[in-house]
C-alpha cells in the first residue's frame, strides 16, 4: 500500500455491525480483505491498563480513538466493517455500546464480541483525514464489566476487532491489558534503578509480579539517564535459575549501581525471533495491523538468552509491505536455538501522532491527532528549544510533559513516506537514552555525539487522561 492509497482516507470511530439493511453478499465484500486499504480499521495510539480488584464488582471504560479507511465502491451507504470488543477473562464482561433502538445495550461475557459502534461516521461527522473518539462523535467509552468472581492473579485482555454479523473473519486490531489483583496495583510502567540487591554481573533484576517466574512475559527497557550516559547495548533476559527477567549489558560490562531504566510491561506486545541458520541483520514483522500500513508506530526491544547476546544498535524500518527490526550497523543478528531463542519484543500501535513543529498541522495529513496519548511520532525538533547538544527534546506531546515518567523511545528509518511534505527518513546508528530535563521527556544519544533535531523517533510512554480534550 503505498502513502497516496493511506491519505484517501476517511476517519471514524471503532464500529460495530447491528446492521440488518445489508445482504450476506454485500457484508462479505464490506468485511473480507481487512488488511487492505479499502478495508482497514486501526486502533489509534493506546489506552490504559485496566485494573480490577478482586472479589470487588466494578466498571472501568476504555476511550478509544480510531482512523478508518473507506471501502470504496463497496456501499453507497455502509462504507467499512464493523468493530467488536471481546474479553479474554471468565468473569470480566463487554457491554455493547452500539445498541439497536428497540432495545438495551447487550453485555457480551468472555470469549462473546459486543458491537462497540456502527460502520460509517454520523452524517455531521468531521471531514474524511480526522481522528475520531467517543463523545465528540458517536462512539462511547466501552465499558469493562467485572462481576467479582476472577481470581487475584488473573490477567488478560479485551480485544478489539473488526467483526460484523455475517460471519465474516475477526481482525484483531488492538488490545488493552487488563488485571485483576488482591490490593493496590502492582504497575506496568516504572523506572528500575540498579542497587548492590539487584545487581548480578552484567544484570539488573527485575521484581514484579507480571514478571517473576513468568518466562513467556513481555517487557520493554531503556537506559534512563539520572547521571551520566550509558553508551552499551542492553537487551532483556530471563534469567531461569533465579525466575527473574533481568536487563543485560549485551557487552558484558559490570551493571554499576545506580543506573536506572524505564520499564514497560505490555502482555499484549508480541515477540519475534532470529532463525536457527543463515540470519540477517534484520527480521520482518508480519502483523495484520502493521502490514501495508507505514503508518504502524512499532516499539522495540532485544530480548538476549543465556549465551546470546543482541550488541548492536537497531532501529525499525518500513519495506513494503512490512515493517523490520533491524541492526543499524549491518551485522547479522545471532542465531536461535530450540532452547535458547532470541530476537525482540514488539508493540505495534495502529496509528498515531506524527510531530513536525515546523508545520502547522500533522504532516501524516490525519487531523486532530491529539485526540490520542501515551505514543507518537516524532519528526523535527527546532532550534535549541527542541534540540540542543546530543539531545532531542520530546515538550510537543503532552504526555511526555510530567517528570520522572517512563519513556520508552525506537528510532525509526522510515517515519513517514512520500507524499509527505519533507523526507522526513534518517539513517544513522547509534545507541539511545531517554530522560528527563526539567518536566520535559528528551532522548539523547549515548556516546554524546550531536542530536539532529529531525531524527525521527517513535515514542511510548504511560496514557494520560489528563492529556485528552475528552
Amino acid at each position: 500500500m503505498n502513502g497516496r492509497k493511506i491519505l484517501r482516507i476517511a476517519i471514524a470511530i471503532a464500529v460495530a455491525t447491528a446492521i440488518s439493511a445489508l445482504t450476506a453478499s454485500t457484508a462479505e465484500a464490506i468485511c473480507q480483505n481487512s488488511g487492505k486499504d479499502n478495508y482497514r480499521r486501526l486502533v489509534v495510539a493506546q489506552s490504559a491498563d485496566i485494573f480490577f480488584t478482586a472479589g470487588v464488582p466494578s466498571t472501568r471504560f476504555i476511550n478509544d480513538v480510531f482512523v478508518t479507511y473507506n471501502a470504496v465502491g463497496v456501499s453507497p451507504i455502509y462504507n467499512d466493517c464493523g468493530a467488536g470488543a471481546s474479553s479474554t477473562i471468565p468473569g470480566v464482561s463487554v457491554q455493547a455500546n452500539y445498541c439497536p433502538w428497540w432495545g438495551t445495550c447487550s453485555i457480551a461475557p468472555a470469549g462473546t464480541w459486543a458491537a462497540v459502534d456502527k460502520s460509517q461516521p454520523d452524517s455531521n461527522s468531521p471531514p474524511p483525514g480526522t481522528y475520531r473518539y467517543y463523545e465528540k462523535d458517536h462512539l462511547r467509552p466501552i465499558a469493562v464489566i467485572y462481576d467479582g468472581t476472577s481470581p487475584a492473579g488473573r490477567s488478560g485482555r479485551v480485544d478489539i476487532a473488526t467483526t460484523d454479523e455475517w460471519g465474516n473473519p475477526v481482525v484483531i486490531i488492538g488490545h488493552v491489558n487488563v488485571y485483576i489483583v488482591a490490593g493496590p496495583a502492582a504497575p506496568t510502567w516504572f523506572i528500575a534503578t540498579s542497587a548492590a540487591n539487584s545487581i548480578q554481573g552484567a544484570t539488573l533484576a527485575l521484581d514484579s509480579p507480571y514478571l517473576n517466574g513468568r518466562p513467556d512475559a513481555r517487557l520493554f527497557a531503556m537506559h534512563y539517564r539520572t547521571k551520566d550516559n550509558w553508551n552499551h547495548p542492553i537487551a532483556v533476559v530471563y534469567d531461569e535459575p533465579t525466575r527473574r527477567w533481568r536487563i543485560r549489558n549485551e557487552d558484558g560490562v559490570k551493571m554499576p549501581p545506580d543506573l536506572s531504566f524505564s520499564v514497560r510491561i505490555d502482555p499484549s506486545a508480541t515477540r519475534i525471533n532470529t532463525a536457527s541458520f543463515k540470519q540477517d541483520h534484520y527480521l520482518i514483522i508480519d502483523d495484520p495491523v502493521a502490514n501495508e500500513n507505514p503508518y504502524a508506530t512499532i516499539m522495540v526491544t532485544a530480548v538476549g538468552s543465556a549465551t546470546q547476546s543482541m550488541r548492536s544498535p537497531f532501529a525499525v524500518a518500513y519495506v513494503a509491505p512490512h515493517w523490520q527490526v533491524l541492526f543499524t550497523d549491518g551485522a547479522p543478528m545471532p542465531l536461535s536455538t530450540e532452547r535458547e531463542a532470541v530476537g525482540f519484543f514488539v508493540k505495534i500501535l495502529g496509528s498515531s501522532q506524527y510531530v513536525d513543529d515546523t508545520l502547522p498541522t500533522d504532516p501524516s495529513g490525519f487531523q486532530s491527532t491529539y485526540l490520542a496519548n501515551g505514543a507518537g511520532i516524532d519528526l523535527v525538533g527546532v532550534g535549541a528549544a527542541r534540540a540542543s547538544g546530543d539531545t532531542k527534546y520530546l515538550r510537543n506531546f503532552c504526555w511526555t510533559t510530567t517528570a520522572f515518567t517512563p519513556i520508552i523511545t525506537t528510532l525509526n528509518w522510515t517515519a513517514l513516506p512520500p507524499p509527505a511534505p519533507v523526507n522526513y527518513n534518517w539513517i544513522e546508528s547509534k545507541l539511545y537514552g531517554v530522560s528527563f530535563v526539567g518536566n520535559t521527556a528528551t532522548v539523547f544519544h549515548e556516546d554524546g555525539s550531536t542530536m539532529y533535531g529531525g531524527t525521527p523517533f517513535n515514542v511510548w510512554a504511560p496514557y494520560r487522561p489528563s492529556c485528552s480534550p475528552r
